[in-house]
């Protein structure tokens, strides 16, 4: 490096130490040409650049410590992985958003709580880092324990409701809480302010309605909703965070419309396999700019059993069958495989040993095990010919069995012969996070005015983008005018192109504080379609205005 810098005509160094809060020391090295004596000024201005530096350095190790905080507790606080039940095929995914790319608080869980019932949950705290993921954590133990309770999803919502009013920063939060019974096919939810569960079933796709309430925190709120239907035999269900659909050049109505015709156009495939196309046609390539959490479940068919003529051409009807039920029961592609080939092996073992005189049949059948796995079984009612003394290729079928599957059980007897095994579930790829690049989209930093309004109301005019950035202006002027309360309160949100979830959660607080409170909003605006989602538009006295051209 000396010499490097001798070529240049450099021809000696200074290093000033680096003195960092922690106690952390770093060195800043600085060039002076050859014979160059540095003036006390030049002294002055290295070391007062070398403070700066310190101090940057500082604040960005900090940064990266608490990033590195929120990212181990938010993983902590999420499911490893989810519980393998028989008959709802699930799969997961957190994508980090573009700014802040580690850690939030969004969560989901997925939570058998007996025999036959399971609660899916899909929940959104207002914020990034290690606070929102602590919050994050609280509510979702605290909801989690009051459906292990037995509640029902409305009455776990209200539970949940009255416990976050104390947790700081968990007001603005929307969660959405479903339980579903699949021996009775019935599937309850109520949500506190979330975006509409997407389901998918033979008639194509739609949003749950109904059981819509609003966000966690509101006052003067009514109770609770709750909505209840029976599902069909093969149905999908998308549980998902604003974070997927929402963006800042465009209403909800947009995302969630791009949503359903990717759900709709993946409709044939695995939880694993749709989550990622609904990650790549939502998002469109790039990363969000909210965090997104997904939650894709898939209703498993009961187990399938036929009984068949033992036959050569009756296998191609069975693999037909057995085909499609693996794709209802959510079975990777290359399990699939696998059972289709052990399967194939186990059923032409039967058609063509257990009849040497021909006629008979053989009954096959497939469930899906609790942990993903496929159970597999063949029986036929014949006795199998003897193995010649060249066997050939006799005992090829058995041989991939044992590869390709486990617990291979045999019974022989006076009434026939019982081939059963199981195939395991196999490994879904990791899904790649925080990869995508960040969709170019211009943010307007919030504004606000005062002006006077009709009967001397005050009116908080807001302009520009009410996201996290932009709470703040708006909270400095809102917040104390909504505790003076000298007079009515309006918000006038009709030049604002993009409320967050911290605007929302911050209209939640204004509300508490003044129960009178008005919100202006554009006609068909993103603020609206938000107040509406998160029920905020039953609490608040919101006026509707048509949108300046």
């Amino acid at each position: 490096m000396h010499d490097a810098l001798a070529q240049r005509g450099y021809g000696s160094l200074g290093c000033l130490p680096l003195r960092a809060a922690d106690g952390g020391t770093d060195l800043l090295t600085v060039a002076l040409p050859q014979g160059r004596v540095p003036s006390p000024t030049e002294r002055a201005t290295a070391e007062s650049l070398a403070d700066q530096c310190a101090q940057a350095l500082h604040r960005a190790r900090l940064l990266e410590a608490e990033r590195e905080i929120a990212t181990v507790l938010q993983r902590s606080l999420l499911p490893r992985e989810l519980p393998a039940l028989a008959r709802l095929a699930a799969s997961a995914r957190y994508t980090p958003s573009a700014e802040d790319a580690h850690a939030g608080g969004d969560w989901y869980d997925l939570l058998p709580l007996d025999g036959t019932r399971v609660a899916l949950v899909i929940g959104d705290v207002v914020g990034h880092g290690p606070a929102a993921a602590a919050v994050m954590g609280q509510l979702r133990s605290a909801l989690a324990g009051h459906l292990l309770d037995g509640r029902s999803p409305a009455a776990a919502l209200e539970r949940l409701d009255r416990f976050a009013a104390h947790v700081p920063g968990s007001a603005g939060s929307s969660c959405a809480c479903l339980t579903y019974d699949w021996s009775s096919g019935e599937l309850r939810w109520s949500s506190a302010g979330h975006p509409p569960v997407l389901l998918l079933d033979e008639e194509g796709t739609r949003f749950l309605a109904g059981g819509a309430g609003t966000v966690l925190g509101a006052s003067a709120r009514s109770p609770r909703p709750e909505g209840a239907e029976v599902l069909g035999p093969v149905t999908s269900l998308v549980l998902y965070t604003d974070g997927l659909v929402e963006t800042r050049d465009e209403v909800l109505d947009a995302g969630l419309d791009r949503l359903a015709a990717t759900v709709r156009e993946h409709a044939d495939l695995d939880p694993g396999a749709l989550t990622e196309q609904v990650v790549a046609g939502v998002l469109r390539g790039y990363a969000p700019a909210d965090d997104v959490a997904l939650l894709v479940v898939r209703t498993v068919p009961a187990p399938l059993s036929a009984t068949l003529p033992a036959d050569p051409t009756s296998l191609r009807g069975m693999r037909r069958a057995a085909a499609a039920w693996l794709v209802e029961a959510g079975v990777l592609p290359e399990a699939a495989d696998d059972v289709q080939l052990t399967l194939g092996e186990a059923a032409a073992n039967a058609v063509e040993h257990a009849y040497p005189e021909g006629g008979g049949d053989f009954t096959w059948s497939l469930a899906r095990a609790g942990d993903g796995a496929v159970e597999v079984a063949v029986a036929d009612a014949g006795r199998w010919r003897p193995v010649p003394a060249d066997s050939g290729y006799r005992g090829h079928g058995l041989r991939v069995m044992r590869e390709l599957g486990e617990e291979l059980e045999i019974e022989r007897g006076g009434t026939g012969t019982r081939v059963a095994f199981r195939v395991p579930p196999g490994t879904a790829p990791p899904a790649p996070a925080g990869t995508l690049p960040h969709r170019p989209v211009a943010s307007v930093p919030a504004a606000v005015t005062w002006r006077t309004g009709p009967g001397g109301a005050q009116v908080l005019v807001v302009t520009g983008d009410v996201d996290l950035a932009g709470r703040e202006p708006v909270a400095r002027a809102l917040l104390p005018a909504a505790r003076s309360g000298e007079a009515p309160l309006v918000v006038d949100l009709a030049g604002v192109p993009y409320l967050s979830s911290a605007g929302i959660a911050l209209l939640s607080e204004a509300v508490a504080l003044r129960p009178d409170l008005a919100v202006v909003v554009a006609a068909g605006s993103a603020p609206a379609r938000a107040l509406d989602v998160t029920g905020l538009a039953a609490v608040l006295a919101v006026r509707v205005t048509q949108p300046t051209s």
